[in-house]
């Protein structure tokens, strides 16, 4: 399982092709100022190259047993404050970390990193660098029971108190991978935390904070998880991510300012997608199986692009199995597209709920509930009269039989739209219809 980030002329040799069980190599080079090493191996393979550069600087290495490889090359024109720094404890098994670190800048500077590996299989990485006016990052892996982590953190000129913090927990066979960038623009800073415990999860977040703050939280626990987290130059906002069941999988892609998305998934072979482009604000919570056991439901959210839109927001609860759920408010080629919102919860098994607001201007709302199998409800709030003039909107299914089918559709140059629907027995259906020249708008189906 052993990977490396050793780049160009294996970075002066940092690991040095020791051969297997070498008993003990050490090397040291230092120059300038108030340089600082400290190296104590024990057992089996060990390892270590420390080369520093200046001023400050630190490092520590600490290595038990089996056959161990630390790396770690500072490079550093001090401001201070970290300096770098590094500390390396490493107690067992196939352990290797490779620490490289630059800061050359020019105003404060942070950059340290630490890392503790505990047992089994285990590979760290953290490359970071900060040349930059309050440039700082940081980074904390704590590993056991062959985990595998790799962070790289670049600053360039960002300022604006930027820093970059990762910080990587794992208990297990897991893999994680964290990339940040923070570069001019002002940038405020992104963070990165990973805590996955249980065996073959894997983790990827990658964050370009140009001007924004990013934050990224991933939690998994169970077995097989999969985690992807990009959050784009330019963007900002949250993303969480907590999945507890097997073989779930998530994807959160953020590419506007102020968003936050926030899934919560359990059960097996749950899969969750959340897509946000704008606007400003606006926020997407997805819950899968996290009270009742079940899976294979399928939740797909995409909110969006740019600027259209007000205050979007979209909710989805599913319980049950094979439920699927798409919500798209992209309110595309439109500058009216209001406050917005959307609500699904399915709680049986084979629900479909396809909510699709792509147009429809001013307030919006959609909610659809389907408690029993086999349900279809599809809203379509659609309206161009030309750029849109949908108004005051709102559509509702209730149905909490098997295989009903509802289909609402609201169209045209309407005013105060509206529109119910509720079926409580079984194979019923309803389709509602608000079309053109429509004014106070209003329709009921109950059966």
């Amino acid at each position: 399982m052993k990977s490396t980030i050793l780049t160009g002329a294996s970075i002066l040799a940092l690991a040095i092709s020791a051969p297997a069980y070498a008993q003990s190599t050490s090397t040291i080079d230092q120059t300038g100022a108030d340089n600082a090493a400290a190296v104590d191996q024990t057992g089996n393979g060990n390892d270590s190259e420390i080369v520093q550069d200046g001023t400050g600087l630190g490092a520590d290495v600490d290595q038990d047993g089996d056959n161990n490889l630390s790396g770690i090359l500072q490079d550093s024109d001090s401001v201070a404050l970290g300096d770098p720094s590094a500390i390396v404890g490493q107690a067992g098994n196939g352990n290797e970390s490779n620490i490289i670190q630059s800061s050359t800048g020019s105003s404060t500077g942070l950059v340290t990193a630490n890392v503790d590996q505990t047992g089994d299989d285990n590979f760290s990485g953290v490359i970071q660098t900060a040349t930059a006016t309050d440039g700082a990052v940081d980074a904390d892996v704590v590993q056991a029971n062959g985990a595998s982590s790799l962070v790289t953190q670049a600053n360039s000129s960002a300022g604006g108190g930027a820093a970059a913090t990762a910080i990587v927990t794992q208990d297990g066979f897991s893999s994680s991978e964290i990339n940040q960038t923070l570069s001019s623009g002002n940038a405020n800073g992104v963070t990165a935390n990973v805590i996955q415990a249980g065996d073959d999860h894997s983790s990827l977040i990658n964050q370009a904070g140009t001007g924004r703050t990013q934050t990224a939280n991933v939690d998994q626990t169970g077995v097989n998880n999969a985690s992807v987290i990009d959050q784009l130059p330019g963007a900002g906002g949250t993303a969480s991510v907590t999945q507890t069941g097997t073989d779930g999988t998530s994807t959160i892609t953020q590419d506007r300012f102020s968003l936050n998305a926030t899934l919560n998934q359990g059960g097996t072979s749950n899969n969750s997608d959340i897509i946000q482009d704008g606007p400003f604000g606006s926020s997407v919570t997805v819950n899968q199986n996290v009270v009742n056991a079940g899976g294979n439901n399928d939740s797909f959210v995409q909110q969006g692009p740019e600027n259209d839109g007000v205050g979007i927001s979209a909710l989805v609860n599913q319980e049950g199995s094979d439920n699927v759920s798409t919500i798209n408010q992209d309110g595309t080629n439109n500058t009216l597209f209001r406050n917005v919102s959307a609500d699904v919860s399915q709680s049986g098994d084979g629900n479909t709920s396809d909510v699709d607001q792509t147009n429809p201007g001013e307030n919006v709302d959609a909610e659809v509930e389907q408690a029993g199998n086999n349900n279809f409800a599809s809203i379509n709030q659609a309206a161009d009269g030309v750029n849109l003039q949908g108004d005051n909107n709102f559509a509702d299914v209730d149905q909490f039989g098997d295989g009903n089918t509802a289909d609402i559709d609201q169209t045209g140059t309407g005013s105060n739209n509206s529109a119910t629907t509720l079926q409580l027995g079984t194979g019923s259906s309803a389709t509602i219809q608000q079309t053109v020249d429509a004014s106070g708008d209003d329709a009921f189906i109950f059966q």
